[in-house]
């Protein structure tokens, strides 16, 4: 439908560059070795620090392989061995196999190495990296640092050697420099691990955006850490659900990294509500074989049987398309998922009048939990899908729900849908229309949808924080606030 790209848009602004794919905080600093190293092995050959990018994948693979290795046999020398977030995992599966069981192995060099592509992102907001118009990555100063800092450790490295140069490594030269290369290892190199925390709290350059990208990072990291502080184990989804209540609450009482978060979380229900609903149309015309929206709506009302989890979720026994909207606004609960999450596969796994009412209910909580933010304008107005849906209900109050679900699928659903994948076909995509329109007719391609909800950033910052000390994994995707977390947290200060 187009819709995730507004909801990951606000998220990216308060989490630097780190992205939905980037999860390990060490390859931040390997990149910038690598790279280091191999520009300094093409000037010792040629006089010139070429960059030959098939030569480069081939290290890349090496580094990947060994990155991987390294931190999977790290548990003998006392780390956990959790590769959780790793490039390589099932594509180097039976190749660690046969390291471990025949105690060496060819490095493999013949897959691309993903962890370039996967991190010169964060590596270029942190200042790590730079990338040229002509495509030449650069080693920063910061870059430099991070590189000379882990060379007084692999300067005689048998195991860094070989990524450069490819061979047969060997599982001693694993529990020699394993940890070196670790995921779990960056506290064996404390320098390195200094670095990587300065390069994700202090501003590389004086420049307006720089510093406001680093404001709006450290402000994400204190609010991180303050709800950690009071909590015993917690997850992302978990934080920013709570936050999501609290400043719903009490947006008074919220200051700007808060209602930014509300301000994503709020965008993506009402997102995955409008996925809902286009899930239910799809499925509905599949074997209808082509309908119009009335009719597609009359097809749900004769299946009006809310399953036992709605009923105790909404605390109604039914819902009648026939009534007007005001009634099912009234009769939606005004904290509906302030504690229990959106259930997403079960709501998936509903026939589609089910989806439809979970979808409604959704989108109708978050335009009551958000009305004083809006009304007081704290979070941006901008002319886009949440305000579309609310815009309706506004106008809306004394129709019926069934004409109220004409418009929001015809003028919100259908419409960004069509749109959406029209232009994605008219730039080279394939098609992935889930119906076309033949006049009021929707006539089905057959291809259902499975309704999305955006998998937040939020995790991967406080992994990438637990990396290098400040959190502490627990499992589940929970972590818990570390003795150098709560150091970092009394110097941040206030978050504004």
């Amino acid at each position: 439908m187009g819709l995730r790209q507004l909801d990951q848009s606000i998220e990216r602004e308060w989490v630097a560059g780190i992205t939905t794919i980037s999860f390990r905080a060490r390859y931040l600093s390997l990149l910038p070795w690598v790279l280091a190293e191999y520009y300094e092995s093409k000037l010792s050959k040629t006089g010139q620090a070429e960059l030959n990018w098939d030569d480069l994948y081939m290290v890349l693979a090496r580094l990947e392989f060994t990155t991987l290795a390294a931190t999977r046999l790290g548990h003998n020398w006392g780390e956990s061995g959790n590769t959780y977030g790793m490039i390589g995992s099932s594509t180097h599966a039976e190749a660690l196999t046969e390291l471990e069981q025949a105690g060496q192995i060819e490095l493999p060099s013949s897959k691309q190495g993903g962890a370039l592509g996967t991190y010169i992102m964060p590596c270029r907001t942190f200042g790590l990296l730079n990338t040229r118009r002509d495509g030449f990555i650069e080693i920063t100063p910061r870059g430099r640092e991070i590189w000379q800092a882990r060379n007084i450790h692999l300067n005689s490295s048998h195991m860094a050697s070989l990524i450069f140069s490819g061979g047969v490594i060997k599982l001693d030269d694993i529990m020699e420099d394993g940890q070196y290369f670790s995921m779990n290892g960056i506290d064996s190199i404390p320098k390195e691990r200094d670095l990587l925390e300065e390069a994700c709290l202090s501003p590389y350059s004086e420049s307006e955006d720089v510093e406001r990208t680093y404001g709006r990072f450290k402000n994400t990291i204190k609010w991180c850490l303050d709800v950690l502080d009071k909590a015993n184990s917690i997850g992302s989804s978990e934080i920013i659900s709570r936050n999501y209540r609290d400043s719903s609450e009490n947006p008074l009482e919220s200051g700007h990294v808060e209602l930014a978060w509300f301000d994503y979380e709020i965008h993506r229900r009402v997102h995955f509500s409008l996925e809902l609903l286009l899930s239910a149309v799809t499925e509905t015309l599949i074997p209808l074989d082509g309908s119009n929206i009335p009719s597609i709506i009359r097809h749900w009302e004769l299946e009006n049987e809310l399953s036992s989890a709605l009923v105790n979720l909404l605390g109604v026994d039914e819902v009648n398309f026939g009534d007007n909207l005001s009634e099912l606004i009234n009769s939606t609960p005004d904290g509906l998922h302030y504690e229990t999450p959106i259930k997403r596969v079960d709501a998936r796994k509903m026939i589609p009048f089910n989806k439809v009412v979970y979808a409604l209910s959704i989108s109708i909580a978050c335009y009551k939990q958000s009305r004083v933010i809006r009304n007081d304008a704290l979070i941006a107005n901008r002319p886009h899908y949440l305000e579309k849906v609310f815009e309706i209900f506004d106008k809306n109050t004394d129709r019926s729900i069934h004409d109220v679900l004409v418009d929001l699928l015809v003028n919100v659903v259908i419409e960004s849908h069509l749109s959406t994948t029209l232009l994605k076909m008219e730039r080279g995509a394939k098609c992935s229309l889930r119906f076309y329109p033949e006049g009021a007719e929707l006539n089905p391609t057959g291809k259902a949808v499975a309704a999305g909800f955006s998998g937040d950033r939020l995790g991967n910052v406080i992994g990438i924080l637990s990396d290098i000390g400040i959190c502490q994994r627990e499992g589940n995707s929970k972590y818990t606030i570390t003795e150098r977390g709560q150091h970092l947290r009394e110097s941040l200060g206030q978050s504004t």
